[in-house]
């Protein structure tokens, strides 16, 4: 992978305020770093709740499948 220096410029201009804080969504993030983004399937999530002891939904756990960044 071609790696290059992201231009602080660049960074400060993705930021977004929401509830009060500085966020970076994950799509700009995505773009910044030049990857995709793609959300994990079931069987994924499946296989990280057994590597990573993630709680079940309802428990404190995700309640959605998250995405990735490759």
């Amino acid at each position: 992978m071609k790696r290059e220096i992201i231009l602080a410029t660049r960074i400060v201009q993705a930021i977004r305020w929401l509830r009060g804080e500085k966020v970076l969504p994950d799509s700009d993030l995505a773009a910044l770093y030049g990857v995709v983004m793609f959300r994990l399937t079931v069987e994924e999530l499946r296989a990280l709740r057994c590597q990573f002891g993630i709680s079940k939904p309802g428990r404190g756990g995700l309640r959605y499948r998250p995405y990735a960044l490759h």
